[in-house]
């Protein structure tokens, strides 16, 4: 498994606006500055099957599994030390490491986990997809 790359984007509710991703040390440089009413989320390490990079706060699919899951969106989140997908109508989340194993189990590769699932949104952008 290659190293993830450290990352974040913010969306600022008094504009409202969502960020280029950004890295620490961008906001020690100060190329990135915040107002108060901003909400910061971690990029994952993982991309969607479109090659989109995964945040917390997105709302995505997952066509991984059992059925059921196809029809069901899920917000990914930071619980307990791990990205987790929680479905949004508040059943037991699935952790990252959860979907990996089903996905290696199937004969899939780890770097192929994304391809599983897609963004359609996130909670900023799109609250009506809760």
């Amino acid at each position: 498994m290659k190293n993830r790359e450290i990352k974040f984007r913010a969306f600022d509710t008094s504009m409202p606006y969502m960020s280029n991703p950004f890295t620490l040390y961008d906001i020690q440089s100060g190329k990135i500055q915040f107002t108060k009413d901003v909400s910061i989320m971690q990029f994952t390490g993982m991309y969607d099957k479109n090659g989109k990079e995964i945040y917390e706060g997105d709302l995505c699919k997952i066509s991984i599994g059992h059925p059921y899951r196809t029809a069901k969106t899920y917000q990914v989140i930071f619980r307990n030390g791990a990205f987790q997908m929680l479905p949004t109508d508040g059943e037991v989340s699935i952790a990252f490491v959860t979907m990996t194993k089903q996905a290696l189990d199937n004969g899939y590769e780890y770097d192929h986990i994304g391809e599983f699932i897609e963004i359609i949104g996130n909670i900023y952008e799109n609250p009506e997809l809760l």
